[in-house]
């Protein structure tokens, strides 16, 4: 977490991305931003990002069932 960007640098073996409050936008490597849908807010201590930013940008399992409880894994896993 970077307080002062308001931001959150992840980074899973050679990926690399960032993502900031309050902006509809991530970074992916050094590339140009790209949309995620939904702006990453931060409530409680916790930056919460959209689903599929998990999914398709760090390749994680998402899964939920009938009950709307949501399981993220490492894909393959």
């Amino acid at each position: 977490w970077n307080g002062k960007r308001k931001a959150a640098d992840i980074s899973k073996g050679a990926l690399w991305s960032s993502i900031s409050l309050n902006k509809d936008s991530y970074f992916l490597g050094k590339k140009a931003p790209r949309k995620l849908g939904a702006a990453p807010e931060m409530r409680n201590g916790h930056v919460y990002v959209p689903l599929e930013f998990l999914s398709d940008i760090l390749n994680l399992k998402v899964s939920q069932d009938k009950n709307g409880q949501i399981t993220i894994s490492l894909a393959g896993k």
